[in-house]
């Protein structure tokens, strides 16, 4: 069994930059606007199928493993974002309300946001509210939680290889007609189609399928196909870059059911690593800018919104925006470096995990 999918974490930190880009604002020095709906739908789907090629060869998957499962996903992630929470507080307005409406307004908001239930709030301002990013979060552990529920299932239902074929593309076929029935409704897409953690698990679905689908594919043996596999993968990530480019004609909210068949091909040819791009994307550099994206992704909006107190930010030229973009991705990245090469937040985890 493959234990390491080193490649994963290069197309990790690609990710990470397109999220990136869109969130640095005045200092944006070109149009970037939908770009990162990829870069979302990339990080459920991966997330799936790491879980899903893994926990397929568990051969004693229970029930009553959900709540260990869950609770210790939770309780990596949580610290670093809760300090992140109480660092948004300053952009928050909890010194302009003084005691009317809004006060309630910001305490609900609050509560939404500290017990990671923003994305279920049916409300665009309390899910994109303190750290905006943090609604990605609140589905990622709907999907933890859901994950040995749904891997005892698939388990039963996929024998073979055709059957994680034909849940793959039922999967993709649900999304469609999830995503259909939403535009034919007329509701805020921002949140059924964008946010709301149901619209978003048919990626991660897929993302499972996917990994067991891998699974029962895969065998540890040399290619003596490199130089087709680098062209097929330069093809794909051409490809990609295009489309990152093009698609900002798109409306973003029709996109998460759009990214899934890219996605699926992205994940199954560089899960191979076959060829000499992957092998570039999971060198030493990238392997560890990748492991510490999801720190920066829950950091970098808060290091954006401290920046952007700073005067004069709207008049500067595209050099010093460059610049200041520049300094931001590595003001970020030195605090998630901080952050993880202490183990601060996993240390806190842990004893909490003991105490229980």
């Amino acid at each position: 069994m493959k234990k390491y999918f080193n490649s994963f974490e290069g197309l990790r930190l690609f990710a990470f930059l397109n999220v990136f880009l869109l969130h640095i604002g005045s200092y944006r020095i070109t149009s970037f606007k939908n770009n990162a709906a990829w870069a979302v739908s990339f990080f459920f789907m991966v997330s799936g199928f790491l879980y899903g090629y893994k926990l397929y060869s568990e051969k004693n998957l229970s029930i009553n493993e959900t709540s260990d499962f869950s609770i210790k996903k939770i309780l990596k992630i949580y610290p670093l974002y809760l300090v992140t929470l109480i660092a948004m507080f300053p952009f928050s307005g909890i010194f302009n309300f003084g005691l009317n409406e809004n006060l309630f307004m910001w305490i609900k908001t609050f509560i939404y946001n500290i017990t990671l239930m923003q994305s279920w709030a049916f409300n665009p301002k309390i899910s994109y509210a303190f750290n905006g990013v943090s609604w990605f979060l609140s589905d990622f552990i709907f999907f933890i939680i859901m994950t040995i529920p749904i891997m005892i299932l698939l388990k039963k239902l996929i024998k073979n290889k055709k059957d994680a074929i034909f849940y793959l593309l039922l999967t993709i076929f649900a999304s469609f007609i999830y995503a259909e029935f939403i535009n034919y409704l007329n509701v805020d897409k921002i949140i059924w189609i964008y946010i709301f953690p149901i619209s978003r698990i048919f990626e991660y679905i897929s993302g499972l399928i996917l990994g067991i689908l891998f699974n029962l594919n895969y065998k540890e043996e040399k290619s003596d196909k490199k130089i087709i596999y680098t062209i097929v993968e330069f093809i794909v990530i051409v490809l990609l870059v295009l489309s990152l480019y093009y698609i900002t004609k798109i409306d973003i909210y029709n996109l998460t059911s759009a990214w899934i068949i890219p996605n699926i091909i992205i994940l199954y040819l560089f899960a191979k690593e076959k060829g000499y791009i992957s092998k570039i994307l999971g060198n030493k550099v990238f392997v560890h800018l990748g492991n510490l994206t999801f720190d920066a992704y829950l950091i970098h909006q808060v290091v954006n919104m401290y920046f952007y107190i700073v005067p004069g930010i709207y008049t500067v030229s595209k050099i010093t925006k460059l610049k200041c973009s520049l300094f931001i991705m590595v003001f970020t990245f030195l605090i998630a470096e901080y952050t993880s090469r202490n183990n601060l937040f996993n240390k806190l985890s842990n004893k909490i995990l003991n105490f229980k």
